[in-house]
């Protein structure tokens, strides 16, 4: 339900919108344009510790790919099996996955040592012509404040916007 906060949710949501979309068409380095997204998704859109995980097809599982706030170094090896902490459950159900307080989800890993577990965490599947590609996942930058389905919502908007480049 929206409240006196929403107004200026749906302002932050959509002038990050625009500058993801801006991100998105202006280049072809894959894993350059990836950061910049996250990047724009904290500084406008109040959505920190990003994070796109790739699927890898012939292993079939989740392979980290950009985080914003972390060296290249620091995510490489990290991935996922079907099933394994948060993101695995994605991969096997292909749905959307928003926890309030993420200290009170015992699936949480914290492989890369990124997340607050006093906030939210979303994190929403990529899709390519209907199939799973991807992750994109977030955080929040403040205690959940009833507006979670909302801010899912956008998370889901963005992760198709960069399903369709």
């Amino acid at each position: 339900m929206m409240d006196a906060r929403s107004p200026t949710l749906l302002r932050t949501q959509y002038e990050t919108l625009f500058r993801v979309s801006q991100v998105l068409s202006r280049s072809l380095d894959f894993q350059h344009t990836l950061r910049e997204v996250l990047r724009s998704l904290e500084i406008t859109g109040h959505l920190t510790c990003g994070m796109v995980s790739v699927v890898d097809p012939a292993a079939g599982d989740l392979t980290v790919h950009a985080v914003h706030g972390l060296d290249a170094e620091a995510f490489e090896p990290v991935r996922y099996q079907p099933g394994e902490g948060l993101l695995g459950v994605l991969l096997e159900s292909k749905r959307t996955i928003a926890v309030a307080r993420l200290g009170d989800d015992p699936r949480f890993l914290n492989r890369l040592g990124l997340y607050d577990k006093e906030l939210p965490f979303i994190a929403v599947p990529i899709q390519v012509g209907g199939a799973l590609q991807g992750v994109l996942a977030v955080q929040p930058d403040q205690p959940d404040d009833g507006l979670l389905d909302e801010r899912v919502h956008f998370v889901e908007m963005v992760a198709n916007l960069i399903g369709q480049s």
